[in-house]
């Protein structure tokens, strides 16, 4: 079944459980986030005490080291703009890839 799932700029991200362990979810979260006119996809939940993170991105491509550079400040803007809204009105200190215990990245992240 599914736990969440987000749709934009393309991409289908999901993620399903069976339905056994559905009761196990909380704090479920979802939003889209575009940077430099690519689009990231972020799910959020908790299981139990565990917290999740998943981005789902399409990296700018490239090959020097300033493209590499380009997709290092993605990501970082990835997290500064994901749940900004609920960021500022329920965890004032909150930091996206560093506030959950598993974070995952994954997409046309174009790192070769």
């Amino acid at each position: 079944m599914a736990v969440r799932t987000e749709c934009a700029g393309g991409m289908y991200f999901g993620v399903y459980a069976k339905k056994q362990y559905l009761t196990r979810f909380n704090d479920i979260a979802s939003c889209s986030v575009k940077v430099s006119g690519k689009t990231a996809n972020v799910i959020r939940f908790n299981i139990n005490d565990t917290s999740f993170c998943f981005v789902n991105a399409h990296l700018h491509e490239g090959k020097t080291p300033l493209d590499v550079t380009k997709r290092q400040a993605m990501v970082k803007e990835i997290a500064g703009k994901a749940f900004k809204a609920e960021r500022e009105f329920r965890y004032k200190n909150y930091d996206l890839l560093e506030g959950h215990d598993v974070k995952v990245i994954s997409g046309c992240l174009n790192f070769s």
